[in-house]
């Protein structure tokens, strides 16, 4: 997603994404990726989605010193269907970050009925979060990020949180009438407010 900036990215009911790397959305502004889910539907791989296969620790997707973007109606997780991929290394399903140099101040990414889960299928993955706000270590500002409308499903994964804020200037985030379900911790609030 390199060149997304004021454009709408629609994903059709069907669609699953396998990302084999992360996903990166960098420097871009302006943007809505739209998908036509929110919860997966029974039986797991069901409505459009994002899944991660093969890949490396850390998150699916990962958005960074980009801003005034909105991600709606999809399911990220880091491990697909196990009849299209047989092994995952992801350990999370997203993370906003403003660290580095280039692009845009991170602002007003908002999140709005997102499934993030480890999989749909269920199974514990240590250490899985599923939002993670981070800055790299550096005073770079984030600013209004936003998860609402949501379902964060941990599945009883060891040390995981559904969303782990560790941005220590990140500013007026907030999450709204989210379902949290069986994570170590709901919300860790490390730093930033």
């Amino acid at each position: 997603f390199s060149g997304i900036s004021n454009r709408v990215v629609d994903f059709p009911q069907t669609c699953q994404i396998r990302a084999d790397h992360q996903v990166v959305i960098f420097g871009q502004y302006g943007f809505v990726l739209r998908g036509m889910g929110d919860r997966p539907g029974v039986g797991g791989f069901n409505g459009p989605a994002i899944c991660g296969c093969n890949g490396s620790a850390g998150a699916v997707l990962y958005v960074n010193r980009s801003g005034y973007g909105r991600i709606e109606g999809l399911g990220i997780y880091p491990k697909g269907p196990s009849g299209v991929c047989s092994s995952s290394n992801f350990t999370g399903s997203i993370q906003i970050d403003n660290s580095g140099t280039g692009g845009v101040t991170g602002h007003q990414i908002i999140l709005d009925h997102m499934a993030l889960t480890t999989s749909p299928l269920g199974g514990a993955l240590s250490g899985y979060t599923g939002l993670s706000i981070t800055s790299g270590g550096l005073s770079n500002n984030n600013e209004q990020i936003v998860l609402k409308n949501s379902w964060v499903h941990c599945q009883n994964s060891p040390n995981s949180y559904g969303i782990d804020l560790e941005a220590g200037a990140s500013d007026n985030d907030k999450a709204e009438n989210n379902d949290f379900s069986s994570c170590y911790q709901g919300i860790r609030h490390g730093y930033g407010n």
